[in-house]
């Protein structure tokens, strides 16, 4: 949401010590560190002009995960509902040009798995042409529904955001694929794929 709202970068951090900057977005538990501008509500973010302006960003989760996906051989996008087709695409790509499979590392809730993130993964899967899936992932009867049925739905909307659960249930709202460089999330360019 920060990069299709015009944001140059994301910086992800893994503490909340380390999420010093210009704009500042933060989280434990879906609570807002006292310490940053925003928690990590997109739909709040999107409300302030940041064009230009890089987001650093910590979460309970995601950006663990994020930044265990990262290493010298991996190229890491970043995809959810939002970017559904875009990063299936870009993925799909990547990986016929580099010989090399695709893999969908969901971030879960407090270290368990998490069913809107299965339900996200498996329709980036299934927007991926030609894809062979390895195990199952669920399919939706009702995006939202099943979104709003989570633990982590139903935390995020006891604590007020609820519209943001529903915004995230969207499916391809955006064509940006965010991609991991030099420790910064960036959209990535046709041209770098």
């Amino acid at each position: 949401a920060a990069l299709d709202a015009g944001m140059a970068a994301v910086k992800p951090v893994a503490s909340p010590e380390e999420c010093v900057g210009e704009v500042t977005a933060g989280e434990r538990g879906g609570r807002k560190l006292p310490n940053c501008r925003h928690n990590s509500s997109p739909t709040e973010l999107m409300r302030y002009n940041y064009t230009g302006k890089t987001l650093v960003f910590t979460s309970t989760n995601g950006v663990e995960c994020l930044l265990g996906a990262a290493g010298p051989r991996s190229t890491v996008l970043v995809g959810s509902t939002l970017n559904r087709r875009a990063v299936a695409g870009a993925a799909a790509r990547l990986a016929r040009k580099r010989g090399a499979p695709i893999t969908l590392l969901m971030a879960g809730r407090n270290s368990q798995y998490a069913i809107e993130d299965a339900l996200a993964a498996g329709e980036i899967a299934r927007a991926v042409p030609e894809a062979r899936l390895h195990g199952e992932l669920p399919a939706a009867a009702a995006l939202e529904a099943d979104f709003f049925a989570s633990a982590s739905a139903r935390n995020l909307s006891a604590l007020g955001y609820a519209d943001d659960v529903r915004f995230c249930a969207q499916l391809d709202r955006s064509d940006i694929v965010p991609v991991l460089r030099d420790g910064q999330l960036v959209p990535l360019r046709r041209e770098h794929e």
